[in-house]
């Protein structure tokens, strides 16, 4: 029953159980003569089941099948059709030509089968080209005015494979001569060059010396060249090195691609060789020299900038043409590197290639020679003597020269010879005569060059405008900065300008009349125009208009901490802490919070004015700071520095230092010159030696300064590190940072105060020849080198360093002659001690304690009391007027 039901719902499933239950009663029931018998109909019964349970769908899938064939049968699509139709005719016209080629043309001989050769690769007919080789092939005679590269095309047009291909060029050039296989090869390669067939060309090449050839220069060449028009830069490099091995010289063209690969890869090496190789060919053609090696020239100089390898470059640049633009590169370098030495080497190159500069290069020069104003007086000079048009950059570039040595007789110049009347330029102007303090030619260049071309004044510049109605304030000329405010009588920011200048100039009765006339024009007020006009007050020292103004502004509603700040920076001037104090007060009091400015001030005054008990509430107020949540920057730093002295405690000294390092704030120049003088003044060898290391080894604080500098080189001198003062010093003037008077002094009498007073004098010679030193040598410094001398007994030397003095006009003083004197006495020379004694009043110095004091020690030493005596006796009678009285040391000598 079982068995029925499985049938009846699904046949395939019956058969299958069917099939197996007949096989299991053949195991057990049935003989080995009827298994045999039943196994493949029980196949067939299975086969069967199937085909009958899929008999729709196979019914479905014929039908499709028939109708297909009946609807499409008998048509063919249109494109197949033309594509056929197109095939025949082309066979046909092909076959024609093959008829008529081999009933008429067949050629007669070698030279006729080459010349046809030819003109059907011309035609385009290859397969006539591959016929005409076939007979070619099969001659025996010379083959020189076949074409390979021809006959490789077109086998490659036809679609022949590389293989073949390697065939028919091997015999080529095996039936050629060998002149001639090594041109019909060159020329190949260079044909597959220029289709970029690299891979064909690589072969090519392989196969060559199997037929004897041997590549040349030429061969090289195209190879290269062709590897750099695909961007492969290191089979360049494989083909140079190949080249080398098989001692072939390259020729420029190769010089020229394997500069230009190097140049893209940035070697400098590689290309420094390949350059000189160029170089003696670019000789050569210096007349003609083509526009491409000028521009690898210039890439070349781009990349010696790049690699600051300029100096190195300029000597190998002397007998080749260069354009001026590879000088525009080499200035803007210059400017970049602040190099004086490396820009005299260029404009030496200029003058050795005959250079005629242009307004725009005369410009970049200018920029490199900022600090030469000889220089720069020169090349303006030039530029007058050629005619030259002057640009607007040149001027520029000029005007910030003379800035930087406020040289106003050469802006002078410069406007009467420009007549400029591009309002830029003449702002430019009227900035720099304000830098200089010509106030009045300011003031004259607006009136008489900018003000005609602008119908009113508000289409000026707002910062020009400030900086002229700034000048004429400052000069007088009232009427010209009225101008300005007529013209926009709302503008708050010029009457901000116009109220500052008049609380310079003490007119504190014209600043408030300013802020009057702004208040009647119906301008809003805001906390600047208030605040603006309480630090006048504070300025004109009338605090007590100071706070009736500050009365006034909290009246308005707009007092801000800035107000008050400015309250009380006014009486913490006055010595008053306390009024300080009750304002900082009352500003919390109305939820104002004291910020960094309020503190710093309070700390300042403490620290330059403040009583000794107020020096000791210093770090309670750095404690109050800290818990009103403003931290401690960079000024509160220096502010606490100043109060470092050799007396300061240790607890003090640790905490200022502790609160340096834990500012958010990198160190700056200021504080880290305050730093190096503080630990100088403190007087403690090792916190200065630890402090010099870490800034040593500190890589984010750029130095722009002198005094930064002299600050350095004179904490190195105390810790005796000669090595760091003249690294110092060097990395100054390699900076183009000219020495102030400070600065040099630290210098002279680190390297004195170290026992080497020669190399002291030896710099200050040095400096005496550089126009831009020259005027920081003062008394004070040969003062140094005079006590220099004097320590270590050389009179001699003292003498002629006093007679320089003379030669040079340099003021002698009380300091000099002291030094004079104590030179001869540690010398033992009392007669020439007493003689530059008598001497200090032919120089209008009277001499002092000090002087008689160290001639009378001199007497002592010496053991003459009697002479001593008379010094004593004389020292008495010119001191009566001064009232000074010999010291203890006369009488103990």
């Amino acid at each position: 029953p079982s068995s029925a039901t499985i049938c009846h719902s699904d046949p395939l499933p019956c058969a299958a159980a069917a099939c197996t239950t007949r096989m299991n009663l053949t195991g057990s029931e049935l003989g080995s003569g009827h298994q045999e018998f039943l196994a493949p109909q029980a196949f067939a019964a299975v086969l069967l089941q199937v085909l009958v349970s899929l008999r729709a769908e196979l019914f479905l899938f014929c039908a499709a099948g028939v109708a297909y064939i009946l609807l499409f049968s008998n048509r063919v699509p249109k494109k197949a059709s033309r594509s056929s139709a197109s095939k025949k005719a082309k066979l046909a016209e092909e076959e024609s030509r093959d008829v008529s080629f081999s009933e008429s043309a067949v050629p007669s001989n070698v030279v006729e089968a080459q010349a046809a050769l030819q003109n059907a690769f011309e035609a385009g007919d290859h397969r006539k080209v591959q016929r005409c080789w076939s007979f070619l092939k099969g001659s025996t005679s010379n083959l020189e005015t076949v074409s390979l590269a021809s006959l490789v095309e077109s086998m490659q047009r036809l679609g022949k494979e590389h293989p073949m291909i390697l065939r028919e060029v091997k015999l080529f050039l095996e039936k050629s001569a060998p002149e001639t296989a090594m041109r019909s090869a060159n020329e190949l390669l260079e044909s597959l060059g220029k289709r970029m067939d690299t891979p064909l060309m690589t072969r090519v090449r392989e196969l060559l010396p199997s037929v004897a050839v041997v590549p040349n220069q030429r061969t090289y060449e195209i190879f290269v060249t062709a590897h750099f028009a695909t961007r492969n830069f290191a089979d360049v490099k494989q083909v140079m090195i190949e080249m080398e091995a098989a001692g072939v010289q390259p020729s420029v063209s190769i010089a020229v691609v394997a500069m230009k690969v190097a140049l893209k890869q940035n070697s400098w090496e590689d290309a420094m060789q390949h350059f000189g190789r160029l170089k003696g060919s670019l000789k050569q053609a210096n007349a003609t020299c083509s526009t491409a090696p000028r521009h690898i020239i210039t890439q070349l100089v781009e990349l010696a900038c790049k690699e600051s390898k300029l100096s190195e470059l300029i000597e190998h640049l002397y007998g080749i043409s260069l354009g001026e633009e590879v000088f525009n590169v080499m200035l803007c370098e210059c400017i970049r590197r602040r190099d004086g030495s490396l820009t005299g080497d260029v404009e030496k190159l200029a003058q050795d290639q005959g250079i005629s500069f242009s307004e725009a290069t005369y410009a970049l020069l200018l920029r490199c020679r900022t600090g030469d104003p000889t220089r720069i007086q020169q090349i303006f000079e030039e530029v007058v003597s050629k005619g030259q048009e002057v640009t607007p950059d040149f001027a520029f570039s000029l005007l910030a020269c003379c800035s930087q040595t406020h040289n106003s007789k050469l802006a002078d110049r410069l406007l009467e010879y420009m007549k400029p009347k591009q309002v830029p330029v003449l702002s430019a102007f009227v900035r720099f005569y304000v830098e200089v303090e010509q106030l009045e030619k300011a003031c004259d260049v607006y009136e008489q060059e900018i003000l005609p071309q602008c119908s009113s004044s508000a289409l000026l510049d707002a910062r020009l405008q400030r900086t002229v109605m700034n000048a004429a304030l400052r000069c007088g000329r009232s009427n010209l900065a009225k101008i300005f405010l007529e013209s926009s009588p709302s503008d708050i920011a010029k009457h901000i300008t116009m109220i500052r200048s008049y609380a310079s100039a003490g007119n504190l009765t014209g600043a408030i009349e300013v802020f009057r006339s702004l208040q009647q024009s119906g301008a809003e007020l805001n906390s600047i125009v208030y605040n603006t006009v309480i630090d006048a007050c504070v300025e004109c020292r009338d605090l007590e208009t100071a706070e009736e103004w500050m009365k006034v502004t909290k009246e308005a509603g707009v007092a801000d901490v800035v107000s008050y700040n400015t309250m009380i920076k006014a009486h913490l001037h006055q010595g008053n802490f306390s009024k300080a104090r009750a304002l900082m007060r009352q500003m919390q009091d109305e939820g104002l919070q004291p910020n960094r400015v309020t503190f710093n001030e309070l700390i300042n005054a403490m620290v330059v004015k403040g009583r000794s008990y107020e020096v000791a509430e210093i770090w309670n107020i750095v404690q109050e700071m800290r818990a009103a949540g403003v931290a401690p920057n960079q000024v509160t730093c220096s502010i606490l520095l100043k109060n470092l002295q050799a007396t300061s405690g240790n607890k003090e000294i640790r905490e200022t230092l502790s609160l340096i390092k834990a500012i958010e704030e990198p160190m700056d120049e200021v504080l880290l010159s305050s730093v190096v003088e503080a630990c100088v003044r403190i007087g403690k060898p090792e916190i200065l030696a630890d402090m010099l290391k870490q800034l040593r080894n500190s890589q984010s604080i750029s130095i722009t300064g002198s005094h930064t500098f002299g600050s350095l080189i004179k904490a190195y001198g105390r810790m005796q590190d000669m090595e760091n003062v003249w690294r110092c010093w060097n990395e100054m003037r390699g900076r183009r940072i000219s020495p102030s008077s400070i600065t040099l002094g630290c210098m002279v009498e680190a390297v004195v105060s170290n026992s080497d007073t020669e190399a002291a004098y030896k710099l200050v010679k040095e400096l005496r020849e550089d126009e831009q030193c020259r005027g920081a040598l003062n008394a004070v410094i040969y003062c140094s080198i005079l006590k220099g001398f004097a320590r270590e007994k050389k009179i001699d030397r003292a003498f002629a360093v006093h007679e320089e003095m003379c030669d040079r006009n340099i003021e002698m003083s009380s300091v000099s002659f002291n030094s004079l004197i104590n030179a001869c006495a540690k010398g033992g020379d009392v007669t020439r001690a007493a003689y530059w004694l008598r001497s200090m009043p032919k120089f209008g110095i009277a001499p002092d304690g000090v002087s008689y004091g160290t001639v009378i020690h001199a007497c002592a030493v010496q053991h003459k009391p009697a002479r001593a005596e008379k010094f004593l006796e004389q020292m008495c009678v010119d001191c009566a007027a001064s009232k000074e009285q010999p010291s203890a040391f006369c009488y103990n000598s």
